[in-house]
């Protein structure tokens, strides 16, 4: 690798000796443009140097590690280095769309110790560039310095630091930028024609499918998304006479109002707009060359030896998307979410398998790729702190101890999982195991349709004791349903003839980090919640009546409120909760408040660090902070209904007494006429606080049984076990007997 050359530092050093923070305003494609490459470069030179570059998009949609629409304003450490070129790219709503860029560019970076816009020399740009340039530069402030953006990334970079650093190969450049811009925005970069081309051009490609490469982009340019989201659903939507049992239930005629099952369950989902795009509709009239080649390739009507043309690998070569695949995906703009995505888009067959979840419901225009190994697919959410994302994690982690080897379905972060203990198993048919809201399940289900036809397994949560109608499609589609507590396994055996099977839950592996409050020598009760999740459920302010009832007049003793951030107007509050236990904070010292997105160890830590833990719930599923807190050996109070029954009795918690109410239409997230849930007492919640505080050893003694029932029935390996059991009670296993032989063949 080769130095910049030395310059001579100016002035502007001075501004910039003692930054750390570099924003990069531009744009981070990987198409091997000027501009990108340029960017690339640069930010990989400053964080050489020692800087911490952010790369900035100037709109949402673009690829960067944060939008001018979105992005806070910058530190005064800091200093912001902006492209011209970027800025002056027409915004979407004309004159105002003017205006607000140049503002928010403003707002972020007005506090930076300085800023550097790159210009173009007038000759290769025109008068008007320059003229933009000056204007720009006199609203951005007197601490603005202009360059020239043609004198290289190096030797901006050695002006901005004071110092030469040693360069980067374009191409790696650019690969850290996306790596940076991926960490920070999972969902990825839209493929396009040019990173297309330049990955051919990167690659060592055969003639054979650098021509396929060609047609495909070709044909992609000649096909409006649109046009192709709207055949692929019309196409999806002709419920077939051989489809699976599922399939054909989802988009069967509705038994009330227009359209298909699938329509009538969003409509009472509330979902409209998802409705109007269930409904059947004819296929649209093609309108460009491409389009009429495509469509009966879509519909499966074109003639065989175009079918075989545009349906084999590119370039024959095993492991590749098709000509087709390939091509749809170019004129759907997949976001590209891996390196490997870039270097070589025609080997990710992943994405074959996602094209119709992008685009629609699913239809089987891919080549029939049937056959093959059975495999159990888990989907849900890959990303998040929610319960779903930990239970989808749970169960793969829980079939990879098994031998299961199983696939995580969609856009996901690699996250180790457990080696097996034993021999793999293998699977007679595929097995879909559903981490969703019962809500969601019923297009997943159809997603999955392109893939051999599956067991399908519902892994459900609910926290009333009645369901809503949105979930009753879901109950039909499934072939059976696999609870984490005995209350749920009693409401689905009553809404459902399916098996109901009571798996439980496997606890995450719990490091603590130390406690976000510090400690003190005194009582510390917690009561912790995502106020996502519904304030009115969790109900935090009885816990705050109680505590206050319990310890009137006394100074040893304090509250913790632990919630994440929400808006003032979610739905989750109807009763506003939170301003009330903002206005107890308020004036009651010993009540503390902390309303933020803690990291998990901090949460593990506050949990571990508190004399005890309340539940004042409302309903719950399953109740993981209960569990939590037992598996740290922290005493648990809760309200003595719904899931937390489980785990928390009178040898393990201190189960509290209450009433059932009904449920009011504004306190859930889905109308359930009838459904009740529990209303904490609160008179012998205190009286439970004020026990558990006088006999702090007691409580420890019963949190230590709720310790071992914890580690004993909801380990990993305990989790795990039961998967193969059921597994094989369902004969969906093969026997270790044919295993063996097939390892010895």
């Amino acid at each position: 690798m080769g130095n910049a050359p030395h310059l001579h530092p100016t002035a502007i050093a001075g501004h910039t000796g003692q930054s750390r923070e570099a924003w990069i305003v531009g744009t981070f494609s990987l198409t091997g443009a000027e501009m990108p490459r340029h960017a690339a470069e640069l930010s990989a030179l400053l964080a050489a140097g020692g800087m911490t570059p952010r790369l900035v998009g100037v709109t949402l949609g673009t690829f960067a590690e944060a939008h001018l629409d979105d992005a806070a304003r910058l530190p005064r450490t800091g200093i912001a280095v902006i492209y011209l070129r970027a800025i002056l790219r027409p915004p979407l709503r004309g004159e105002r769309g003017w205006a607000l860029r140049l503002g928010r560019l403003r707002n972020a970076v007005r506090s930076a110790r300085f800023t550097y816009l790159l210009v173009d020399p007038p000759a290769r740009r025109g008068l008007m560039h320059g003229l933009a340039a000056r204007a720009l530069a006199l609203a951005l402030g007197p601490r603005t310095q202009r360059l020239n953006a043609s004198l290289g990334a190096a030797r901006i970079a050695a002006r901005i630091l004071g110092r030469n650093v040693p360069t980067l190969p374009p191409g790696e450049a650019e690969e850290r930028a996306f790596a940076r811009i991926l960490a920070a925005r999972p969902q990825g970069q839209r493929l396009s024609v040019a990173h297309v081309m330049r990955a051919r051009n990167l690659a060592a490609c055969s003639a054979a499918l650098r021509e396929d490469l060609a047609v495909a982009a070709d044909l992609a340019a000649g096909v409006d998304a649109r046009w192709l989201a709207t055949s692929l659903r019309a196409l999806t939507l002709a419920c077939e006479a051989d489809a699976p049992d599922p399939v054909q239930i989802c988009l069967a005629p509705a038994r009330r109002g227009a359209g298909t099952r699938l329509a009538e369950h969003f409509r009472l989902a509330g979902q409209p707009a998802r409705a109007a795009r269930a409904m059947p509709r004819p296929l649209p009239r093609p309108t460009t060359p491409a389009e009429r080649l495509i469509q009966p390739l879509l519909a499966g009507t074109a003639e065989p030896g175009l079918a075989g043309r545009y349906h084999r690998p590119l370039g024959d070569e095993a492991g590749n998307l098709s000509v087709l695949e390939l091509t749809l995906l170019l004129a759907a703009r997949r976001p590209m979410t891996s390196l490997a995505a870039f270097r070589a888009p025609w080997r990710q067959a992943a994405w074959g398998d996602e094209l119709e979840r992008m685009l629609g419901l699913g239809h089987p225009a891919r080549a029939d790729r049937g056959g093959g190994v059975p495999t159990f697919r888990l989907h849900g959410l890959g990303h998040g702190e929610t319960g779903l994302h930990r239970n989808l994690w749970m169960s793969a982690d829980a079939a990879a101890r098994a031998g299961l080897a199983p696939q995580v379905m969609g856009p996901a972060p690699h996250v180790p999982l457990a080696v097996p203990s034993g021999p793999p198993r293998r699977l007679r048919a595929d097995v879909a195991l559903h981490h969703l809201n019962a809500d969601r399940i019923p297009e997943a289900i159809l997603e999955g349709y392109r893939h051999r036809t599956a067991y399908q397994i519902g892994y459900l949560l609910w926290e009333l004791d009645r369901l809503p109608a949105a979930h009753r499609l879901a109950l039909e589609m499934l072939d059976e349903i696999w609870v984490p507590s005995t209350f749920l396994a009693h409401l689905y055996r009553r809404e459902t003839d399916r098996p109901v099977v009571l798996m439980k839950k496997a606890l995450p592996r719990l490091t603590p980090a130390p406690s976000p409050v510090a400690r003190q020598d005194r009582f510390r009760a917690l009561v912790a919640f995502d106020a996502r999740s519904s304030v009115a459920r969790k109900n935090p302010i009885a816990a705050v009546s109680a505590f206050c009832q319990a310890f009137e007049g006394r100074h040893d003793v304090e509250l913790i409120v632990k919630s994440t951030p929400v808006p003032e107007t979610h739905w989750g509050d109807p009763e506003g909760q939170m301003a009330a236990i903002r206005a107890v904070a308020a004036r009651d010292a010993r009540v503390r408040l902390i309303e933020a997105d803690l990291p998990f160890a901090e949460l593990l830590g506050l949990i571990s660090g508190s004399s005890v833990l309340i539940s004042p719930h409302r309903a719950e599923g399953f109740g993981y902070l209960p569990a939590f807190a037992l598996a740290l050996g922290t005493p648990v109070i809760a309200t003595d209904w719904s899931g937390t029954r489980d785990i928390c009795t009178e040898d393990t918690a201190f189960p509290v007494p209450f009433s059932l109410r009904e449920v009011a239409p504004q306190q859930a997230i889905f109308a359930v006429p009838g459904a009740r849930w529990a209303e904490v007492n609160t008179k012998a919640l205190a009286e439970t606080l004020i026990e558990v505080a006088n006999a702090p050893a007691a409580a420890r003694a019963r949190a230590a049984a709720g310790q071992e029932l914890l580690a004993r029935e909801y380990s990993a390996d305990a989790h795990a076990a039961r998967y193969l059991a059921r597994l094989e009670r369902l004969e969906l296993l093969t026997s270790r007997e044919d295993d063996a032989l097939r390892e010895s063949s």
